[in-house]
């Protein structure tokens, strides 16, 4: 059986009269069916229009299937639902909340300014393996001291470098491992607190003075 015959075939029961309820047909042509009501037909004239073009309709059952299409017809199709927007009260609390916490890092936040150099202080040679970023004028954040910014003389000054907190005009010294980690350009890894640390118990030395 060839596919467009089996086409064919359903497309003739789809507007075929035999195969399709009378209600069916009936709302193929409702809009016909209106406009003569509006025009003042009767309803039996109409019926026994139908009747002649193949219908078998009673006038009950004509009204009952009429009734049945406007119904339908009338029934607006259901809209997708919106979705629920927030409360005004939760955005602002929202907000406030992380404005509160930006306030608090900002207040957290310790600023240092490094000293200047003195004259005379000659720069380190260049270091492989260091980043060709930092070789480059601007300033960068040292990388064992979080906060403290350095140009390109002070990254890589031969002297331990001096620097200032901001907040309570303490002057402070790089230590020996800072330094190392500024020449290197490495951030320091952070000690991790094992879970059997607190098992070991501190060696008496004592033990071991000769008598």
């Amino acid at each position: 059986m060839a596919k467009d015959s089996v086409v064919d075939a359903l497309r003739a029961l789809a507007t075929g009269n035999k195969s399709r309820s009378e209600t069916a047909r009936l709302r193929d042509i409702v809009d016909e069916v209106e406009a003569a009501l509006a025009a003042g037909v009767s309803r039996v004239a109409i019926l026994e229009t139908l009747n002649a073009q193949g219908f078998t309709m009673t006038l009950k059952s004509f009204e009952s299937a009429l009734y049945r299409i406007r119904k339908k017809r009338a029934q607006p199709e259901p809209e997708p639902e919106p979705e629920p927007e927030p409360e005004p009260e939760n955005i602002i609390n929202a907000l406030h909340v992380k404005e509160k916490k930006t306030e608090t890092a900002e207040e957290n936040k310790t600023v240092f300014r490094c000293l200047p150099i003195p004259d005379g202080i000659s720069p380190v040679k260049k270091i492989p393996n260091v980043p060709d970023h930092v070789y480059l004028p601007g300033e960068l954040e040292h990388p064992a001291i979080k906060g403290l910014m350095l140009s390109l003389d002070q990254r890589f000054t031969s002297i331990h470098l001096e620097y200032i907190n901001e907040s309570n005009g303490e002057v402070l010294i790089e230590s020996d491992k800072q330094k190392r980690f500024r020449f290197r350009w490495k951030t320091p890894i952070p000690m991790t607190i094992s879970s059997t640390d607190s098992s070991f118990t501190e060696m008496d030395m004592s033990i071991f003075k000769k008598h």
